[in-house]
């Protein structure tokens, strides 16, 4: 609608329009079409007859476009409204979406006009554009947003699908959640959207495969369950290292006190953690070292004590 504002507005199109140059008025426009990228565009005089037309649906030689009056109902076999900005046309079964703009001259007091000229007297025609609404450009950019399979619906007409179905009504959920839908024997899941194209409801849905998504899912969850039993064997490991660090000194701290305890006052217990419990392996050396001293000079006591009562006895 916008390029037809500036196509309208523009000096070459008004002039050539109104001095009837056919030849140079059709190659304009068709340059004007490509750069839009529309199918259809055509130029209409201020009495509503074609002028010059481009696109791929040029039809006989008096063209199947026809302009109906403003406010008129149109929409269908080839008759657009004029002066509507937005309104969907069905010419030769094929929907498209229409817009009619005005093609007005400028008032210019240089031209030695300077009264207010009526809208009337500065109409010089109308231009029309239309473009399928399933055309191979808007399909193609879809797709290379890996949208797959595009549905528009118009009304309650399928107008586009690339789906192995005909046919189908259009979604009950139009607010664009997503839902599962069934054709044939195939599963997808889409999600639909509305709008109004003038008093025309226009319906556009995309659909993905399901199995395709299910798959990656299930391969997505077997990689997280992947990950989740790494990290648990991991773990694992991890608190089998500790315990094991922690228990094989407090096992030696066990034997040791026992051995200690039991008389064999030689034993020393090796624990090299350097924490606590080989402050207290050290204390545990400690005590049977001085536990050994204290019983040798017992000993030593002892036997003095016998040699003097064994001499005393003697005397």
């Amino acid at each position: 609608l916008d390029g037809l504002r500036r196509t309208a507005a523009d000096n070459t199109l008004q002039i050539t329009l109104d001095l009837e140059i056919g030849a140079q008025l059709k190659n304009y426009i068709e340059a004007q079409r490509q750069v839009l990228g529309i199918g259809f565009l055509g130029v209409y005089d201020k009495n509503s007859r074609i002028t010059a037309r481009s696109g791929s649906d040029q039809g006989s030689a008096d063209g199947p476009w026809r302009l109906s009056e403003p406010h008129s109902t149109g929409g269908a076999d080839c008759v657009a409204v004029r002066e509507a900005e937005q309104q969907i046309v069905t010419c030769n079964g094929i929907v498209y979406l229409v817009s009619v703009v005005t093609i007005s001259r400028e008032q210019d007091a240089n031209l030695g006009d300077a009264s207010n000229r009526s809208q009337t007297a500065s109409l010089l025609g109308h231009l029309l554009g239309a473009t399928p609404l399933g055309s191979a450009d808007f399909i193609a950019s879809l797709q290379n947003r890996k949208i797959a399979h595009p549905l528009i619906w118009v009304g309650d007409k399928l107008v586009y699908t690339n789906l192995p179905a005909t046919g189908l009504p259009p979604p009950i959920a139009l607010d664009g959640s997503a839902s599962q839908y069934n054709f044939g024997q195939t599963a997808y899941l889409g999600a639909a959207k509305a709008t109004l194209v003038g008093t025309t409801r226009v319906v556009y849905a995309v659909m993905a495969p399901l199995a395709p998504l299910q798959t990656a899912l299930f391969q997505s969850l077997l990689t997280v369950a992947g990950i989740g039993l790494l990290v648990v064997v991991a773990t694992l490991i991890a608190l089998s290292l500790i315990a094991n660090r922690l228990l094989r000194p407090i096992e030696q701290l066990r034997i040791g006190a026992a051995r200690i305890g039991s008389g064999v006052l030689d034993e020393r217990i090796l624990v090299k953690t350097g924490d606590e419990l080989e402050m207290l392996a050290n204390q545990f050396n400690d005590m049977a070292e001085r536990l050994q001293e204290s019983y040798s000079g017992l000993e030593n006591k002892v036997e003095a004590r016998t040699s003097e009562l064994a001499q005393s006895v003697a005397e």
